[in-house]
């Protein structure tokens, strides 16, 4: 049986840094024909692929300005959904289906898109956001750290997982 996936929170949405997209790129939010480019992102980004309909457009929580993308031109590169989370969809935001084209490595998009997320569940007054993600991610972790959120020790396996990832955060930053 595999191990879950390594869970994030961050207690506050207080004193989120503001956005700061760079130049060449644009934010926005979802706009009606976007279902093939995210399902196309997140297959490229993420490495499987969703129904937009089915698995995002068909929840409760969908709302057009939850789902951000970054641009280039008009290409989506980046997408992230602020989402809800299910047990305390009022109070609790969930960060859901980060992805980042390797394409534009080294811009921070993973990092704006992100933000964006908080700042949409800042202004639904969300109190706190939790987050999912995997051991071999280590970019979107080291985000997430930067982003304000540690980790949250739910499973037997987190700890060790967790001493392993800091471990390797810190060679990998040097």
């Amino acid at each position: 049986m595999s191990n879950p996936q390594l869970q994030m929170r961050r207690a506050n949405l207080d004193q989120l840094p503001p956005l700061a997209i760079p130049n060449g790129f644009t934010i926005r939010t979802y706009q009606n024909g976007d279902d093939i480019l995210w399902e196309d992102l997140t297959e490229r980004t993420l490495g499987f692929r969703l129904d937009f309909a089915k698995d995002i457009k068909a929840s409760p929580f969908f709302k057009p300005e939850r789902i951000f993308f970054i641009c280039h031109g008009s290409e989506p590169i980046a997408t992230a959904i602020a989402w809800c989370l299910k047990d305390d969809p009022d109070t609790t935001g969930y960060v859901h289906m980060v992805g980042a084209d390797a394409r534009f490595k080294g811009n921070g998009l993973g990092y704006q898109v992100s933000l964006a997320t908080l700042h949409q569940m800042a202004l639904e007054n969300k109190q706190s956001v939790v987050l999912n993600t995997d051991d071999f991610r280590l970019p979107a972790i080291a985000i997430y750290l930067r982003l304000g959120f540690e980790p949250e020790m739910t499973h037997e396996s987190h700890r060790p997982r967790w001493e392993e990832i800091y471990t390797k955060l810190e060679a990998w930053h040097g």
